[in-house]
């Protein structure tokens, strides 16, 4: 009778044991509900920071140069009246090799718009992207919406003539057959009368031999222009226009209400990692229209510069399909920028391309459920931004 009792106890011993062996290994094997994200942003280095409320340019270069450029830019008219309302970022070429987001388009000038160095540059705020590259004199720099290509062995006005194209979207003042006025471009007029009697002169030769600019020799025209002269008085009051423009809108950025997304600040820098965008890659077809090729729900921190005017659309949908955000834009990279001068002018042999695939960001917040591209034919595609990813519904 003892040993039967003995055998029972044993039993219900070794069952007990099993099942508590059994319960600790399921737990100590299941994965964490919510797993550690290993971030791929790279550290944001603050240069110059003015608050929130402020238009954010990133330097893909070491200090120095991101020092020497924006020191520059802060001392030529109109950018030295906005002092205060710029903030500097640089990410060093030691953290991202920003040479992987880079090429030379076609074999003549610099391009830096592939799909990873615009996420990498989400890891500062980033409403203009500057990307220092050291090339020959004869590879020119290059602005493509809000991509600035610089080549670092052009004076520093380059920087200043690319600014114009991003930001003011003016034209090339020097002429060539092979030019194409961009739309909306103020600084090429086909009359005088265009520019208000603010102008230093009207000078018959602006991108073509039909238009005319209002400075002699201005940046736009030549790498070289005469001391205290950049823009010249018209092109530097647009462009004045255009940046407070751009910093009012910061106050009411796409809904009404102060919704900017520019990362958070710290006692040791600015952080990107708690905020999100969505990323979208798109192919153009004239016959076919527009296809969402990619897209992803990306970590860092969402830019919102200006992007050259074309017959494209990007809007911003409320949940009862309003627009509540629209701005045109192009495709066709048509400004190449200044290479090498000749007898002071800059003189480039133009091409002229439509991108057959293109990057577009939307802002991801509660606001803004639907966002939508249409093409020049009126075709649309549009994106659903709530949640943590995108749903494509072509139509």
């Amino acid at each position: 009778m003892e040993r039967r009792t003995y055998i029972y106890i044993s039993l219900i011993t070794f069952v007990i044991v099993f099942f508590v062996a059994l319960f600790y290994f399921i737990l100590s094997g299941k994965p964490s509900a919510s797993p550690q994200k290993i971030s791929e942003l790279e550290e944001c280095k603050v240069l110059e920071y003015n608050g929130e409320n402020a238009l954010n340019f990133v330097i893909f270069g070491t200090k120095s140069q991101a020092e020497k450029y924006s020191e520059y830019m802060l001392n030529v008219k109109p950018y030295d009246e906005f002092k205060e309302n710029f903030n500097f970022f640089y990410i060093e070429p030691g953290q991202y090799d920003a040479s992987q987001g880079c090429k030379i388009y076609k074999g003549i000038a610099i391009l830096c718009n592939e799909r990873d160095l615009i996420k990498k540059a989400g890891s500062c705020p980033n409403d203009y992207i500057i990307v220092l590259q050291e090339k020959s004199a004869s590879i020119r720099s290059s602005a493509f919406n809000q991509i600035l290509s610089i080549n670092s062995v052009h004076p520093l006005t380059v920087l200043i003539h690319e600014l114009g194209h991003g930001i003011a979207k003016f034209a090339e003042e020097y002429v060539d057959d092979s030019i194409k006025i961009p739309r909306e471009s103020r600084n090429c007029a086909a009359d005088c009368a265009e520019f208000d009697g603010i102008e230093e002169g009207c000078f018959l030769g602006c991108s073509d031999d039909e238009h005319y600019r209002s400075v002699e020799n201005g940046v736009m025209r030549t790498l070289s222009p005469p001391e205290k002269v950049m823009y010249g008085t018209f092109n530097e009051n647009f462009m004045r226009e255009k940046l407070n423009s751009e910093i009012d809108s910061l106050f009411s950025k796409i809904t009404g209400s102060i919704s900017r997304i520019t990362g958070r600040a710290t006692d040791f820098g600015i952080s990107c990692e708690d905020e999100h965008y969505f990323l979208g890659e798109y192919e153009y077809d004239s016959e076919a229209g527009l296809t969402l090729t990619d897209s992803e729900f990306v970590q860092g921190c969402y830019g919102s510069g200006s992007m050259f005017p074309g017959e494209f659309a990007y809007n911003l949908l409320d949940e009862e399909g309003e627009i509540i955000f629209s701005k045109s834009f192009d495709i066709e990279f048509h400004t190449v920028g200044p290479g090498e001068e000749v007898n002071g002018l800059i003189q480039i042999e133009h091409e002229y391309d439509e991108f057959e695939t293109f990057i577009l960001k939307a802002p991801v917040t509660a606001d803004i459920p639907t966002w939508e591209i249409v093409d020049p034919q009126g075709r649309y595609i549009q994106t659903s931004l709530i949640g943590t990813g995108g749903r494509a519904c072509k139509i």
